[in-house]
């Protein structure tokens, strides 16, 4: 549930649009495929069984030694001297057992000292009984070589990973957890980059994604046989999209591992502006042809038609360079039988991205203060689950999750703080919680909300760079739906009203924040008096403009949370006139 429902007016959607294009969203909606939404659909489908799955067991598997998998880590790399001491340093450091791992390295015909600085450090980190190194005479390309090394691969799960990603200490024995007690049919994990998440969709809930970006990625070995592994015909970028598409068409899921991490500093190597993008753009138009609709290949032509219009010479130079290639590779990306499986294409992207990608992740997420999270319930649902997961889901280590029952019996509750009583109004329930907090800060979270993993860390990195702040706030997407219990949306796009820098007097005329985006100083809010008791709705304007009066609230520019509207525009109309 939202307590903010914006008027139906032109401005609206005027606004809507304006923000979008401000912030840098993505491209237009004329260029995001349907599969997207569908892809989207699919996966909070199975939210249901994650809840049962997870929710009721949080406790930590015990696992000796003996019981863990053998791994085998898939490097490949090309003139890559300068990150192995950080690699080889991240991966000795590992808390998954020595006695595990065995490598598994193509050089791909390097012409600096690689494959010396390798053999080196194969022997200083203690790796040379378990290490094979295939030096190739040409340069193969990532996904050949990624191929190559796996085929030396024995064990049940294999680790591909750059040479540029550098493992954190319990990122790999975290992974493999997860994944042996994770359902029959999820076969490949995604690590998180730091210190800048890649800002592909991933169900917040579930955790599942359409694709998995392959600069740190966990997987099945049988899985990645089964399917005949990479397309050699994809020199370097978009074959860990073209294997994601693979291994979802032969029935396979994928997941995303928010706590599982590795520092892999993509923007600080290629910028946002660099070579890689030709090759992207090529093999965005190879899968559209493989996996897309009839719409979706269609709309790629149209892409590189308007890319030669484009006011950017970087980009009408890599269409140009895109379009030889994408000639040259045709051939081989012959269209498939679809099946049942959705294949999102957004622009010169795959699946929809969250904004902002060059908006960094705290590294540090141990030694934090104590966050509250309240969430407020006066009826019985099965959505309450999926909000209490995203919680569970969180990044941030230091998480008190208090549910207040008003009017209702408790219920799906497993390792949260308790509230049950009669209150006259959804303020005097809020303002409950707040007391029965031991945290220093306080988020509200209504039980139909979602927060993506990364949402309280990032609210908290905003407080640490803005230590005077009363509030921080993050971007939330506005999910507007016909069927919430489904988790299906016929439309997603950025909340209105939050522009990176916040102007007190915008809440003067609307609600510029959904109450869940909003982290809270708990000094502030007692300072405030908390909530107005003697308000049912609209209470987080409310206590937004006194809130104001004490202070800033600082911005991080990232979408970290959605909120769920109607879609029936009767239904809009009417929620707007009762909060007239």
């Amino acid at each position: 549930m939202t307590s903010r429902y914006p008027h139906l007016t032109v401005t609206y959607w005027r606004n809507r649009k304006t923000i979008s294009n401000t912030l840098g969203v993505e491209p237009l909606s004329i260029f995001r495929s349907k599969q997207c939404r569908l892809q989207r659909a699919s996966m909070a489908a199975r939210r249901g069984e994650a809840i049962q799955n997870r929710l009721a067991d949080q406790t930590a598997k015990q696992m000796t030694s003996d019981d863990l998998p053998m791994v085998t880590i898939c490097l490949v790399t090309h003139n890559s001297q300068n990150w192995l001491e950080a690699w080889f340093e991240g991966l000795s450091q590992s808390s998954y057992p020595k006695t595990k791992l065995s490598l598994s390295i193509t050089d791909n015909a390097s012409s600096d000292n690689t494959s010396d600085t390798i053999e080196r450090l194969v022997k200083k980190h203690n790796f040379s009984h378990s290490t094979k190194f295939h030096k190739s005479e040409s340069n193969l390309g990532f996904g050949k070589g990624q191929n190559l090394a796996i085929s030396n691969a024995k064990s049940e799960f294999i680790l591909v990973i750059n040479p540029d990603a550098v493992l954190k200490p319990d990122s790999l024995l975290n992974a493999v957890k997860f994944a042996l007690y994770d359902e029959a049919d999820i076969c490949a994990w995604e690590f998180a980059q730091l210190p800048f998440e890649h800002p592909k969709y991933y169900d917040p809930v579930t955790l599942e994604t359409s694709w998995n970006s392959h600069a740190c990625v966990l997987l099945k070995t049988s899985a990645h046989t089964k399917v005949g592994g990479y397309d050699k015909n994809l020199f370097m970028y978009g074959e860990d999209v073209d294997l994601s598409y693979k291994l979802r068409l032969a029935g396979f899921r994928l997941r995303y591992l928010p706590w599982a991490r590795v520092t892999h500093n993509s923007l600080e190597r290629y910028g946002k502006r660099s070579e890689q993008s030709f090759r992207i753009m090529a093999a965005n138009l190879c899968l559209r042809r493989r996996y897309g609709t009839l719409h979706d290949k269609i709309i790629g032509y149209l892409l590189f038609f308007r890319t030669q219009f484009s006011r950017d010479p970087d980009i009408r130079h890599s269409m140009k360079k895109a379009w030889p290639l994408y000639r040259k590779m045709r051939s081989n990306f012959t269209p498939v039988k679809r099946m049942d499986a959705y294949f999102p294409f957004n622009g010169f992207g795959f699946d929809r991205n969250r904004p902002n990608a060059n908006v960094s992740l705290d590294a540090d997420v141990i030694n934090v203060p104590k966050i509250s999270v309240i969430t407020r319930v006066h009826k019985k649902t099965d959505i309450l689950g999926e909000s209490l997961l995203t919680v569970v889901n969180q990044t941030y280590s230091n998480i008190e999750h208090i549910v207040v029952f008003d009017k209702c019996v408790p219920y799906l509750i497993s390792n949260q703080k308790i509230i049950q009583n009669n209150f006259s109004t959804r303020s005097e329930a809020a303002n409950a919680g707040a007391e029965a907090a031991t945290g220093d800060y306080l988020l509200f979270l209504d039980y139909d909300d979602l927060l993506f993993s990364d949402h309280l860390e990032g609210l908290m990195s905003a407080f640490k760079a803005n230590p005077k702040a009363v509030c921080t706030y993050a971007i939330s997407w506005e999910a507007m739906t016909d069927n919430r219990l489904l988790g299906r949306d016929q439309y997603m796009g950025i909340q209105v009203g939050m522009e990176a820098v916040f102007e007190p007097d915008s809440l003067k005329i609307r609600n510029s924040f959904a109450i869940q985006s909003v982290l809270i100083k708990k000094s502030a809010f007692m300072e405030v008096d908390g909530f107005n008791k003697g308000l049912d709705m609209l209470e987080d304007w409310d206590l937004w403009k006194r809130l104001a009066k004490l202070g800033d609230f600082k911005a991080n520019s990232k979408v970290t949370s959605i909120f769920y509207t109607p879609s029936h525009l009767a239904t809009r109309l009417k929620r707007s006139l009762d909060l007239t």
